[in-house]
């Protein structure tokens, strides 16, 4: 189902990473979960037609048409709380360079700043289009 994926692939090293460079890196994570190889069962949310504001996804091992821009915004949201989390957890670990980037990351996505929404968007859009 589409929100119950296998998160395995996330490590402590990837994670470590991501954070370092949090502007680039919730479309990574996504594409590191739901299009990845290495995890089809991951594969539970897809693009049909690039013109088209509906995505689908699996719900309930069946594949339901969504609001593009909603799910967008659902995901971005999933994988931002997991970068806040492991970085609650491991900020005394970082240093004083990336805790200050990935604080100031929190504070323009906290505030809805429509660029860095625009940016991410179109990250987005690009990895499923390269998904199709």
């Amino acid at each position: 189902n589409f929100g119950d994926e296998n998160l395995e692939m996330l490590t402590s090293k990837f994670m470590d990473d991501m954070i370092q460079y949090p502007f680039t890196s919730l479309p990574k994570i996504i594409k590191k979960v739901h299009f990845n190889d290495k995890h089809p069962e991951n594969k539970n949310i897809k693009m049909l037609n690039k013109k088209d504001n509906k995505l689908q996804i699996i719900k309930n091992g069946k594949w339901l048409y969504v609001n593009k821009d909603d799910t967008y915004r659902f995901l971005i949201d999933k994988e931002t709380e997991k970068m806040d989390d492991f970085y609650e957890e491991n900020k005394q670990m970082l240093n004083k360079i990336n805790r200050k980037k990935f604080e100031e990351f929190q504070d323009k996505l906290g505030e809805e700043e429509k660029e860095i929404w625009n940016k991410l968007r179109d990250k987005l859009e690009l990895i499923f289009w390269n998904a199709m």
